[in-house]
């Protein structure tokens, strides 16, 4: 929404910048955000990762965030608030800070289908389901794969769960299943081969976490089906067809004791990596070697 407020769709590319704070230097951002808008009044600069920026680096923004350029609109992604002092202060002061949250199932469902409708396309409940399975809550993704989508049904205008099986739930899914299956049948090398994999797609190892304590979570829900036991939220009814069996299958690798133990474990990363005590991807590595047969020193 922003950008369309910004931008002109015929100008966006000349004025829109997205860096990873992960992958340049701070410096850099600085940069950007100082260039001069073309053919437009604004200039959009969205820095995800900005918990990785130091005190340091803050500081030597100071400059910039004193007198910060009146034509870029510079968005700060981060899990935390920046360091208290003159740059907490100062970014309150000339800009906003905005705490965002993930939605609820049922407000997700009805965004996903009100945003296919803004795209000429329908989507059935079960696809809307099945993509929200699959992607999470995050409008910008779930947004990407809708564009997909509405590409690949072309003329058509509904999207069904056929489309979201053959277009979202493609590499990535996969992946994922493939490395839960390896751990879950003791093959740690394996394991940490398919861990590069899903790095090399694009993962990000706090991404890769969120999407393995969601599959742990639908395999705590599968473990309660295979019992004929329903879970308080993730009734077997909730859950496409297509992601229920691949789920019950995967279930008979894990006992309930393990999953706690995998989620524990994913949290106490969460914590440090946040805490910008340890490193993410060696962290996960540890993870995946102390589920196996050939255990790691415990992670907590």
């Amino acid at each position: 929404e922003l950008r369309k407020l910004l931008l002109r769709e015929e100008v966006r590319s000349l004025n829109e910048a997205a860096v990873d704070a992960k992958e340049i230097p701070p410096e850099r951002i600085w940069e950007l955000a100082r260039g001069l808008p073309m053919l437009s009044q604004w200039r959009l600069i969205v820095v995800d990762n900005a918990s990785e920026i130091s005190q340091r680096s803050w500081e030597k923004a100071l400059d910039y965030l004193r007198r910060p350029a009146p034509t870029t609109c510079l968005v700060f992604r981060a899990q935390k608030s920046p360091p208290a002092g003159e740059v907490s202060e100062l970014l309150r002061e000339k800009g906003v800070a905005v705490e965002v949250r993930p939605r609820s199932e049922a407000s997700a469902l009805d965004w996903i289908e009100e945003a296919a409708r803004g795209k000429g396309k329908r989507i059935t409940r079960g696809a809307s389901r099945l993509l929200l399975e699959l992607v999470g809550t995050d409008e910008s993704s779930l947004d990407g794969e809708l564009e997909k989508l509405a590409s690949f049904v072309g003329e058509g205008d509904l999207i069904e769960e056929h489309h979201v099986q053959e277009i979202t739930a493609g590499v990535r899914m996969r992946t994922l299943f493939q490395l839960t299956d390896a751990i879950g049948e003791g093959r740690p090398s394996e394991a940490l081969k398919i861990m590069d994999r899903l790095m090399d797609q694009g993962t990000s190892p706090l991404a890769a976490m969120g999407m393995l304590a969601r599959q742990l979570r639908l395999l705590q829900a599968a473990l309660l089906w295979r019992r004929g036991e329903t879970h308080s939220s993730l009734g077997p009814d909730r859950i496409s067809e297509f992601l229920r069996e691949k789920l019950l299958r995967q279930s008979a690798q894990w006992s309930e004791e393990r999953i706690l133990k995998a989620l524990r474990g994913l949290a106490w990363i969460d914590r440090k990596v946040k805490s910008g005590r340890l490193e993410a991807r060696w962290l996960l590595d540890r993870w995946i070697l102390q589920l196996g047969p050939e255990k790691a020193p415990p992670l907590p």
